[in-house]
């Protein structure tokens, strides 16, 4: 059965993408690119592949999940149909089959019929096909998480240390994953410390007429042994994932994409499962509870973990992103269909259990043929006069191909980088750049695509991206994949360039590019170098005007000429790298703030080969040092400003050829005197 379950999966989801006609962006395209990337190199080196994977650990996404899909995906990397057909062959019939086994367990007596049934429901009920049709991988760690719910249902009350060291492992090595995981760890948790009180509880009550708090201590010590083992197991197995929630600020990351509870319940409500799924959930998930708090049993657990990760995400992550919810949405509806339908047997309603079992059949049927079909129109007109139905999930389509070319064709015919400041699936700096790979072939790609701030409360300002871009894509109205109030960081863009200071930088072409959803791109190009001053003032407004939750983005640095090689990043504690490609003359960064007394200026500096001669470092009015090739050190200074307030590092190749020049950990902090002129 799990084979015929994993080809009709695999055969639906091939018919699926081909039906596509759309251009992959952001993470619907990033994991198939890094899949593509890792299969290919376990073609040629399998010891590059493996240090590929060790140190995919030490950042955001690890490639876990590629290692698997590579026995299918590797035979062809270049096709996303075969990326998906793997991802549903392999991950989500997997999730399926396990979170059959759990409803097996919780409702033994519907046997193997209904472990089955449960098993097609996950991928029927949204999200999780989705999910997995928009390229996730986030099923591979579903099926770890209830592996541990299949190892806590066998044991509701973790007497056995197997239980606890089996639930442990399979919650680490989802959040090993996925690092969104951990709020169904949380989950989980959660669920096994309110079965064993309560069993605990249950017994103290009616085991003796003596108080003796003894048994309530230890039954308190299991949950807390399974959460220690859960974290040891996690330090084993990504040990770089606890180092990045201690070194990374994730609530200032995720602030603009989170809602409000009632606001991401109404959405789970109305669109993404829909009001039937969502409401016959809730009401069997309250009656699996009540029929399995008296024994404690598997149901009990599962009803218990379906309205925790419910809880626990509508409380604490509080995103809509519909891979994050795969792990417990698709849930409350199955597990509410079979409470009800054991309930209604229990109490000896059969004629209404078959009606109920047929009325809900058909209502899912219809569900998944009307949301995930082609028939978009279709969609719409019901939805609008009967919306009961969860919002469409079909085949992506757009139809703006002509003129989103014509689009790249203008941006290709001019100087680069190119700025989008546009942050949708209409529009966004993503879509321009793989436009162009879809458009052209890989040795024609022209576009230096600048990857420009997004988000508010995990972004710096964009004051860099806008000085260095030769052209801007501007976008009526202004798209944003969020609030638009919280993605200002790219709408300041829009504004600058269209009636702002930066107007007098840019210069529209006068020919306007429709695309989806009524938007109107317009491509403008640079015509002079943002003078200094400006700049400054821009930076002003855009502080004034972007609520920005993230303090540690605070030097930004104007680089002359215009157009120098200089490629900027961010370091975790906010101090600047700037990787500089200095040709024969001089090369500058100034600080853009200005100050009326010295700043305290600190770097590494690295300098290139043997070509690199003659090269001199001056930071402020007075330090000047002499650069040698191969030379690292550090460096402290107290920098002067200029007459004009400003602190200027400047860069001077008095040789004949270019120089490579590393200034990395680069930060300035105000002396115990210093007064700034903002």
């Amino acid at each position: 059965m799990f084979l015929c379950l994993a080809i009709t999966l695999a055969a639906f989801a091939y018919l699926y993408v081909t039906r596509e006609h759309f251009i992959y962006v952001w993470d619907w395209n990033g994991y198939f690119s890094v899949a593509r990337i890792f299969c290919e190199a376990l073609k040629t080196s399998p010891v590059d592949a493996l240090k590929m994977l060790g140190e995919s650990l030490k950042g955001e996404y690890n490639l876990f999940f590629a290692v698997p899909i590579s026995a299918l995906f590797g035979w062809d990397t270049e096709s996303r149909p075969l990326f998906i057909v793997a991802l549903a062959a392999l991950y989500l019939s997997t999730a399926c089959t396990v979170i059959g086994l759990a409803m097996r367990k919780a409702f033994p007596q519907f046997g193997a019929r209904g472990m089955w049934c449960a098993a097609l429901l996950y991928s029927i009920v949204p999200p999780a096909w989705e999910a997995t049709m928009r390229g996730f991988p986030d099923t591979m760690g579903v099926t770890c998480v209830f592996a541990a719910l299949y190892a806590l249902m066998s044991d509701t009350q973790l007497k056995q240390t197997r239980t606890i060291l089996w639930t442990a492992f399979w919650l680490a090595a989802a959040m090993a994953i996925r690092r969104h995981l951990a709020y169904a760890a949380i989950a989980v948790h959660l669920t096994a410390a309110i079965s064993v009180y309560a069993g605990a509880l249950t017994n103290w009550r009616y085991g003796s007429t003596l108080p003796n708090f003894a048994p309530l201590v230890r039954a308190a010590l299991r949950p807390a042994w399974l959460a220690l083992s859960s974290l040891l197991f996690l330090v084993i197995l990504d040990p770089y994932l606890i180092l990045n929630v201690i070194q990374n600020d994730y609530s200032s990351l995720y602030a603009s994409y989170q809602k409000t509870p009632l606001e991401l319940a109404s959405y789970y409500f109305h669109d993404v499962v829909g009001p039937a799924f969502f409401a016959v959930g809730l009401l069997g998930c309250v009656i699996g509870i009540i029929a399995g708090a008296r024994r404690l049993d598997g149901r009990f657990v599962l009803g218990v973990y379906a309205i925790s990760w419910l809880l626990t995400w509508l409380t604490l992550a509080r995103q809509t992103g519909i891979h994050q919810a795969i792990v417990g949405l698709p849930l409350v509806p199955i597990f509410g269909f079979f409470a009800i339908f054991s309930a209604l047997r229990s109490w000896h309603r059969d004629r209404l259990a078959k009606a109920f079992v047929i009325i809900a059949g058909l209502y899912t049927l219809a569900n998944a043929t009307l949301i995930y079909g082609t028939a978009v129109n279709l969609n719409k007109y019901v939805h609008a006069r009967l919306p009961i139905f969860s919002r469409y999930a079909g085949p992506l389509r757009r139809d703006d191909f002509p003129s989103l070319r014509a689009m790249i064709d203008e941006l290709r015919s001019g100087r680069q980088p190119t700025l989008v400041a546009a942050s949708s699936t209409t529009l966004n700096f993503d879509i321009v750049a793989q436009g162009e790979k879809r458009f052209y072939k890989t040795p024609e790609i022209k576009l230096a695509v600048e990857v420009n701030p997004q988000i508010d409360s995990r972004d710096p300002l964009p004051i860099e991206s806008l000085l260095g871009a030769n052209q801007i894509v501007s976008v009526t109205p202004f798209q944003h994949h969020i609030d638009a109030d919280r993605q200002q960081v790219v709408k300041s863009i829009n504004d600058e360039v269209a009636s702002g200071i930066a107007s007098a930088d840019f210069a529209p072409v006068r020919k306007h590019y429709p695309l989806e959803q009524g938007a109107v791109a317009t491509v403008y190009r640079r015509v002079r170098q943002t003078p200094l001053s400006d700049a400054v003032s821009i930076l002003q407004n855009m502080s004034r005007s972007i609520p920005a939750t993230n303090k540690k983005y605070r030097d930004y640095w104007y680089v002359a000429p215009h157009g120098a090689q200089v490629g900027f990043t961010w370091e975790t504690d906010g101090s600047r790298d700037a990787y500089m490609f200095v040709p024969p003359g001089e090369t500058s960064l100034t600080l853009l703030r200005k100050t009326t007394n010295p700043i305290t200026w600190s770097a590494h500096i690295a300098v290139g080969d043997d070509t690199c001669r003659g090269i001199t470092l001056s930071v402020g009015t007075q330090h000047q040092l002499a650069l040698t090739a191969g030379q690292n050190t550090s460096l402290d200074v107290l920098a002067s400003p200029d007459q004009a307030e400003f602190v200027t590092v400047r860069v001077a190749n008095n040789g004949t050829l270019p120089c490579h020049i590393d200034l990395t950990h680069m930060r300035t902090s105000e002396t115990a005197n210093s007064a700034s002129a903002n």
